[in-house]
């Protein structure tokens, strides 16, 4: 089963690279990432582009409901994870959850 793990981001650079850092670092690897920038005005971004993830930039700021909703609209998992850009997860949370 494959898992689709959307992250609404808003200026998150403090947070999102450990973030990125446990889920890419994950002892299931059947996953997506799809960060939803709600445009953030930091680097987000470029920390998002240093792992494989699908990137969604936002032309305004429209809050985390609708990132999350923005994200899911490309999911393509079987199983759809939403998680907040502070959130590390442990190397067998993905595993659990399938």
């Amino acid at each position: 089963m494959k898992i689709s793990i959307v992250i609404p981001v808003y200026n998150a650079s403090l947070t999102l690279k450990e973030c990125l850092g446990a889920i890419f670092n994950s002892n299931y690897k059947n996953f997506e990432v799809i960060i939803v920038s709600d445009n953030s005005s930091d680097n987000s971004i470029k920390i998002s582009k240093q792992f494989k993830c699908k990137i969604i930039e936002l032309p305004e700021n429209k809050g985390p409901a609708f990132a999350r909703n923005a994200g899911a609209k490309i999911a393509e998992g079987d199983i759809l994870l939403f998680l907040d850009s502070d959130v590390i997860i442990k190397k067998d949370s993905l595993s659990l959850i399938v």
